[in-house]
Protein backbone atom coordinates (compact mmCIF):
# COMPACT_ATOMS: atom_id res chain seq x y z
CA UNK A 1 0.00 0.00 0.00
CA UNK A 2 0.92 3.67 -0.89
CA UNK A 3 2.27 5.61 2.09
CA UNK A 4 -0.07 8.80 2.69
CA UNK A 5 1.34 11.61 4.03
CA UNK A 6 -0.07 13.00 7.13
CA UNK A 7 -0.50 16.37 8.12
CA UNK A 8 -0.97 18.10 11.37
CA UNK A 9 -3.41 20.43 11.55
CA UNK A 10 -4.49 21.61 14.77
CA UNK A 11 -5.10 20.32 18.12
CA UNK A 12 -8.63 19.49 18.61
CA UNK A 13 -8.71 17.05 21.38
CA UNK A 14 -7.17 16.67 24.79
CA UNK A 15 -6.48 12.93 26.51
CA UNK A 16 -6.24 12.41 29.97
CA UNK A 17 -3.70 10.14 30.38
CA UNK A 18 -3.07 9.33 34.13
CA UNK A 19 -2.92 12.97 35.81
CA UNK A 20 -1.81 14.77 32.62
CA UNK A 21 -3.46 16.22 29.51
CA UNK A 22 -1.74 15.17 26.09
CA UNK A 23 -2.72 16.67 23.08
CA UNK A 24 -3.93 14.80 19.88
CA UNK A 25 -3.34 16.38 16.60
CA UNK A 26 -5.89 16.23 14.11
CA UNK A 27 -5.18 14.36 10.93
CA UNK A 28 -6.13 15.50 7.34
CA UNK A 29 -4.67 13.98 4.24
CA UNK A 30 -3.55 15.97 1.67
CA UNK A 31 -6.79 15.30 -0.68
CA UNK A 32 -8.79 17.04 1.95
CA UNK A 33 -6.86 20.03 2.19
CA UNK A 34 -6.85 20.54 -1.63
CA UNK A 35 -10.54 20.25 -1.28
CA UNK A 36 -10.75 22.71 1.57
CA UNK A 37 -12.03 26.29 -0.02
CA UNK A 38 -10.40 28.73 -1.02
CA UNK A 39 -10.21 32.31 0.55
CA UNK A 40 -13.04 34.02 -1.43
CA UNK A 41 -13.12 38.17 -2.00
CA UNK A 42 -15.73 39.66 0.80
CA UNK A 43 -15.91 43.74 0.12
CA UNK A 44 -15.06 45.69 3.22
CA UNK A 45 -15.39 49.01 1.72
CA UNK A 46 -13.41 51.47 4.11
CA UNK A 47 -12.68 52.89 0.46
CA UNK A 48 -13.45 52.95 -2.99
CA UNK A 49 -12.33 54.41 -6.29
CA UNK A 50 -13.36 54.82 -9.79
CA UNK A 51 -10.74 54.06 -12.74
CA UNK A 52 -10.01 56.98 -14.98
CA UNK A 53 -11.36 55.84 -17.76
CA UNK A 54 -14.79 54.55 -16.10
CA UNK A 55 -14.06 50.84 -16.25
CA UNK A 56 -13.54 49.59 -12.77
CA UNK A 57 -14.54 50.26 -9.38
CA UNK A 58 -11.93 49.17 -6.81
CA UNK A 59 -12.54 49.29 -3.20
CA UNK A 60 -10.74 47.52 -0.20
CA UNK A 61 -11.25 43.71 1.29
CA UNK A 62 -10.49 41.53 3.34
CA UNK A 63 -7.25 39.59 4.10
CA UNK A 64 -5.20 42.52 3.11
CA UNK A 65 -6.72 42.37 -0.07
CA UNK A 66 -8.09 45.03 -2.79
CA UNK A 67 -10.92 44.08 -5.00
CA UNK A 68 -11.40 45.11 -8.78
CA UNK A 69 -14.67 45.21 -10.70
CA UNK A 70 -16.43 46.37 -13.67
CA UNK A 71 -18.68 49.38 -13.24
CA UNK A 72 -21.40 48.02 -15.99
CA UNK A 73 -22.42 45.04 -15.26
CA UNK A 74 -20.72 44.54 -11.28
CA UNK A 75 -18.81 41.96 -12.16
CA UNK A 76 -15.75 40.73 -10.42
CA UNK A 77 -12.63 40.82 -12.05
CA UNK A 78 -9.48 40.15 -9.74
CA UNK A 79 -8.52 40.50 -5.98
CA UNK A 80 -4.27 42.52 -5.47
CA UNK A 81 -3.38 41.18 -2.78
CA UNK A 82 0.23 41.35 -0.62
CA UNK A 83 -0.82 43.44 2.59
CA UNK A 84 -0.16 41.61 6.19
CA UNK A 85 -2.75 44.08 7.16
CA UNK A 86 -5.85 45.52 6.46
CA UNK A 87 -6.36 47.52 3.59
CA UNK A 88 -7.80 50.67 4.31
CA UNK A 89 -6.79 53.28 1.17
CA UNK A 90 -6.90 52.86 -2.68
CA UNK A 91 -6.97 54.91 -5.33
CA UNK A 92 -5.68 54.65 -9.43
CA UNK A 93 -2.85 56.45 -11.47
CA UNK A 94 -4.39 59.09 -13.09
CA UNK A 95 -3.84 57.44 -16.60
CA UNK A 96 -5.22 53.74 -14.91
CA UNK A 97 -2.32 51.98 -15.43
CA UNK A 98 -1.51 51.45 -11.62
CA UNK A 99 -3.42 50.79 -8.27
CA UNK A 100 -2.04 52.39 -4.79
CA UNK A 101 -3.40 50.32 -1.78
CA UNK A 102 -3.09 51.80 1.55
CA UNK A 103 -3.07 49.49 5.08
CA UNK A 104 -2.06 49.17 8.44
CA UNK A 105 0.76 47.22 8.00
CA UNK A 106 2.40 50.54 7.23
CA UNK A 107 3.09 50.14 3.56
CA UNK A 108 1.42 50.90 0.18
CA UNK A 109 1.35 48.56 -2.76
CA UNK A 110 1.61 49.39 -6.67
CA UNK A 111 -0.33 47.11 -8.46
CA UNK A 112 -0.68 46.72 -12.60
CA UNK A 113 -4.18 47.07 -13.40
CA UNK A 114 -3.90 45.15 -16.88
CA UNK A 115 -2.65 41.95 -15.03
CA UNK A 116 -3.13 42.37 -10.65
CA UNK A 117 1.28 42.62 -10.82
CA UNK A 118 2.29 43.65 -7.64
CA UNK A 119 5.19 46.26 -9.39
CA UNK A 120 6.76 48.01 -5.68
CA UNK A 121 6.08 48.62 -2.35
CA UNK A 122 6.66 52.12 -0.81
CA UNK A 123 8.18 51.86 2.88
CA UNK A 124 8.94 53.81 5.62
CA UNK A 125 5.75 54.96 7.27
CA UNK A 126 5.85 54.24 11.09
CA UNK A 127 1.63 53.17 11.01
CA UNK A 128 -1.19 52.56 8.98
CA UNK A 129 -1.50 54.88 5.36
CA UNK A 130 -4.35 56.60 5.46
CA UNK A 131 -4.60 58.49 1.88
CA UNK A 132 -2.02 58.67 -1.35
CA UNK A 133 -2.44 60.35 -4.47
CA UNK A 134 -0.03 60.83 -7.87
CA UNK A 135 0.81 63.49 -10.07
CA UNK A 136 -0.32 64.16 -13.10
CA UNK A 137 2.71 62.41 -15.04
CA UNK A 138 3.04 59.63 -12.67
CA UNK A 139 6.46 60.48 -11.57
CA UNK A 140 5.57 61.37 -7.46
CA UNK A 141 3.43 60.52 -4.83
CA UNK A 142 2.21 61.42 -1.95
CA UNK A 143 1.64 59.36 1.22
CA UNK A 144 -0.29 60.26 4.99
CA UNK A 145 -0.18 58.11 7.98
CA UNK A 146 -1.06 57.44 11.16
CA UNK A 147 2.30 58.13 12.35
CA UNK A 148 1.09 62.25 11.78
CA UNK A 149 3.81 62.52 8.73
CA UNK A 150 3.21 62.97 5.11
CA UNK A 151 5.56 61.46 2.65
CA UNK A 152 6.92 62.54 -0.81
CA UNK A 153 7.82 59.74 -3.24
CA UNK A 154 9.37 59.20 -6.35
CA UNK A 155 6.72 56.61 -8.17
CA UNK A 156 8.32 52.71 -6.94
CA UNK A 157 11.45 54.03 -4.98
CA UNK A 158 12.25 54.12 -1.46
CA UNK A 159 13.34 55.77 0.73
CA UNK A 160 10.93 58.92 0.17
CA UNK A 161 12.02 62.48 -1.06
CA UNK A 162 10.80 64.28 1.39
CA UNK A 163 8.86 63.89 4.99
CA UNK A 164 6.87 66.97 6.09
CA UNK A 165 5.99 66.92 9.58
CA UNK A 166 3.50 69.84 11.85
CA UNK A 167 0.27 67.79 12.21
CA UNK A 168 -0.37 67.31 15.88
CA UNK A 169 -2.23 63.18 15.25
CA UNK A 170 -3.00 61.32 12.17
CA UNK A 171 -3.09 62.34 8.74
CA UNK A 172 -6.02 61.49 6.99
CA UNK A 173 -6.39 63.13 3.93
CA UNK A 174 -4.68 64.87 0.85
CA UNK A 175 -5.40 66.69 -2.10
CA UNK A 176 -2.95 68.26 -4.47
CA UNK A 177 -3.67 71.48 -6.10
CA UNK A 178 -4.30 70.91 -10.50
CA UNK A 179 -0.84 72.85 -10.65
CA UNK A 180 0.50 70.81 -8.56
CA UNK A 181 2.10 73.87 -6.61
CA UNK A 182 0.50 72.82 -3.36
CA UNK A 183 -0.27 70.05 -1.48
CA UNK A 184 -3.13 70.34 1.04
CA UNK A 185 -3.48 68.08 4.11
CA UNK A 186 -5.88 67.42 7.20
CA UNK A 187 -6.28 64.66 9.91
CA UNK A 188 -7.38 64.41 13.53
CA UNK A 189 -6.03 67.94 14.89
CA UNK A 190 -8.61 69.59 13.15
CA UNK A 191 -6.74 71.75 10.89
CA UNK A 192 -6.07 71.92 7.54
CA UNK A 193 -2.35 72.51 6.29
CA UNK A 194 -0.97 73.54 3.12
CA UNK A 195 2.71 72.98 1.76
CA UNK A 196 4.91 74.20 -1.12
CA UNK A 197 4.70 70.88 -3.59
CA UNK A 198 7.09 69.22 -4.10
CA UNK A 199 9.44 71.07 -1.87
CA UNK A 200 7.46 70.20 1.39
CA UNK A 201 7.49 73.99 2.86
CA UNK A 202 4.92 74.49 5.72
CA UNK A 203 2.93 77.69 4.10
CA UNK A 204 -0.13 78.11 6.50
CA UNK A 205 -1.98 76.26 9.13
CA UNK A 206 -5.82 76.63 9.07
CA UNK A 207 -7.66 75.91 12.16
CA UNK A 208 -11.06 74.66 10.69
CA UNK A 209 -12.72 72.19 12.68
CA UNK A 210 -13.22 71.42 16.43
CA UNK A 211 -13.22 67.60 16.43
CA UNK A 212 -11.14 65.33 13.50
CA UNK A 213 -11.29 66.16 10.11
CA UNK A 214 -11.72 62.56 8.30
CA UNK A 215 -12.52 63.82 4.63
CA UNK A 216 -10.68 66.68 2.37
CA UNK A 217 -11.73 67.41 -1.90
CA UNK A 218 -10.68 69.91 -4.04
CA UNK A 219 -12.83 71.30 -6.98
CA UNK A 220 -11.27 70.58 -10.49
CA UNK A 221 -10.66 74.03 -11.01
CA UNK A 222 -8.55 74.12 -7.38
CA UNK A 223 -10.57 77.14 -6.40
CA UNK A 224 -13.21 75.33 -3.65
CA UNK A 225 -11.86 73.11 -0.71
CA UNK A 226 -13.80 71.10 1.36
CA UNK A 227 -13.39 69.88 4.43
CA UNK A 228 -15.61 67.49 6.52
CA UNK A 229 -15.37 65.29 9.69
CA UNK A 230 -16.47 64.33 13.27
CA UNK A 231 -18.29 67.56 13.82
CA UNK A 232 -20.97 66.09 10.68
CA UNK A 233 -20.76 69.31 8.80
CA UNK A 234 -18.81 69.82 5.83
CA UNK A 235 -16.82 73.21 5.13
CA UNK A 236 -16.51 75.01 1.78
CA UNK A 237 -13.04 77.33 1.26
CA UNK A 238 -12.17 79.67 -0.29
CA UNK A 239 -8.42 77.77 -1.33
CA UNK A 240 -6.33 80.90 -2.47
CA UNK A 241 -7.89 83.04 0.33
CA UNK A 242 -8.05 80.38 2.97
CA UNK A 243 -11.07 81.88 3.98
CA UNK A 244 -14.47 79.88 4.92
CA UNK A 245 -17.27 80.85 2.21
CA UNK A 246 -20.04 78.32 3.56
CA UNK A 247 -20.57 75.79 6.04
CA UNK A 248 -23.01 72.69 4.88
CA UNK A 249 -25.29 70.86 7.66
CA UNK A 250 -27.59 68.15 7.86
CA UNK A 251 -25.67 65.07 8.57
CA UNK A 252 -26.75 63.26 11.67
CA UNK A 253 -23.43 61.59 11.98
CA UNK A 254 -20.03 61.85 11.18
CA UNK A 255 -18.99 63.17 7.58
CA UNK A 256 -16.64 60.43 6.58
CA UNK A 257 -15.85 61.51 2.61
CA UNK A 258 -16.78 64.28 0.17
CA UNK A 259 -16.11 64.45 -3.84
CA UNK A 260 -16.31 67.13 -6.40
CA UNK A 261 -18.14 66.04 -9.43
CA UNK A 262 -16.06 66.43 -12.61
CA UNK A 263 -17.77 69.59 -13.94
CA UNK A 264 -17.29 70.86 -10.11
CA UNK A 265 -20.95 72.22 -9.31
CA UNK A 266 -21.81 69.31 -7.13
CA UNK A 267 -20.42 68.03 -3.76
CA UNK A 268 -21.15 64.51 -2.61
CA UNK A 269 -20.73 63.23 1.43
CA UNK A 270 -20.79 60.22 2.51
CA UNK A 271 -21.85 60.02 6.25
CA UNK A 272 -21.94 57.39 9.28
CA UNK A 273 -25.85 58.51 9.30
CA UNK A 274 -26.27 55.34 6.41
CA UNK A 275 -27.07 58.43 3.51
CA UNK A 276 -25.55 60.26 1.01
CA UNK A 277 -26.04 63.59 0.28
CA UNK A 278 -25.49 65.78 -2.95
CA UNK A 279 -25.11 69.67 -2.29
CA UNK A 280 -24.84 72.76 -5.51
CA UNK A 281 -21.85 74.13 -5.12
CA UNK A 282 -23.43 77.64 -6.06
CA UNK A 283 -25.34 78.23 -2.69
CA UNK A 284 -24.86 75.29 -0.80
CA UNK A 285 -28.29 73.53 -1.23
CA UNK A 286 -29.00 70.22 -0.56
CA UNK A 287 -29.79 68.88 -3.82
CA UNK A 288 -30.82 65.42 -3.06
CA UNK A 289 -30.60 62.86 0.25
CA UNK A 290 -29.91 59.22 -1.09
CA UNK A 291 -30.66 56.43 1.83
CA UNK A 292 -27.42 54.47 0.49
CA UNK A 293 -26.21 51.65 2.72
CA UNK A 294 -27.91 49.77 6.15
CA UNK A 295 -25.02 50.92 7.75
CA UNK A 296 -22.74 53.94 7.63
CA UNK A 297 -21.23 54.99 4.58
CA UNK A 298 -17.34 54.79 4.52
CA UNK A 299 -16.64 56.70 0.65
CA UNK A 300 -18.13 58.24 -2.27
CA UNK A 301 -16.81 59.08 -5.84
CA UNK A 302 -18.10 60.14 -9.07
CA UNK A 303 -17.91 58.32 -12.35
CA UNK A 304 -15.62 60.45 -14.72
CA UNK A 305 -18.44 61.70 -16.41
CA UNK A 306 -20.63 62.66 -13.59
CA UNK A 307 -23.58 60.46 -14.49
CA UNK A 308 -22.96 58.54 -11.45
CA UNK A 309 -21.85 58.64 -7.90
CA UNK A 310 -20.68 55.25 -6.28
CA UNK A 311 -20.67 54.76 -2.31
CA UNK A 312 -19.13 51.94 -0.29
CA UNK A 313 -20.64 51.16 3.16
CA UNK A 314 -20.32 49.22 6.65
CA UNK A 315 -22.81 46.15 4.83
CA UNK A 316 -19.90 45.75 2.51
CA UNK A 317 -21.53 46.66 -0.63
CA UNK A 318 -20.63 49.40 -3.42
CA UNK A 319 -23.70 50.86 -4.81
CA UNK A 320 -23.91 53.19 -7.84
CA UNK A 321 -26.68 55.80 -8.21
CA UNK A 322 -28.07 57.87 -10.98
CA UNK A 323 -26.93 61.91 -10.16
CA UNK A 324 -29.97 63.35 -12.04
CA UNK A 325 -32.54 61.42 -9.76
CA UNK A 326 -30.94 59.53 -7.11
CA UNK A 327 -32.22 56.51 -8.35
CA UNK A 328 -30.40 53.29 -7.96
CA UNK A 329 -28.19 51.72 -10.80
CA UNK A 330 -26.58 48.89 -9.36
CA UNK A 331 -25.46 46.72 -6.25
CA UNK A 332 -21.81 45.31 -6.11
CA UNK A 333 -21.28 42.56 -3.23
CA UNK A 334 -19.06 40.05 -2.42
CA UNK A 335 -18.33 37.66 -5.21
Amino acid sequence: MRGQRIVLKSVRVLCLVGCMLVPVPFREGEEALRARPQLRPIITGRSLAISPDGQFIATTGEYGWVLLFRVADGSFVRHFGGHIGPTVFVTFSPLGALLASGSLDENFHLHRVADGQLIATQVGHQMGINAILFTADETLMASASTDRDIRIWRVGENPALQILRGHKNRVEALVLTPDERELISAGFDGVIRFWSFPGGRALHALPAHDEPIFALALSPDGEWLASAGADRTIKIWNRRERTLAMTLEGHTGAVNAVAFSPDGTVLASASADRTVRLWRLSDGALVRTISAHAGEVFDVAFSPDGILVASSGKDRAIRLWRVDDGSLLRTITSP
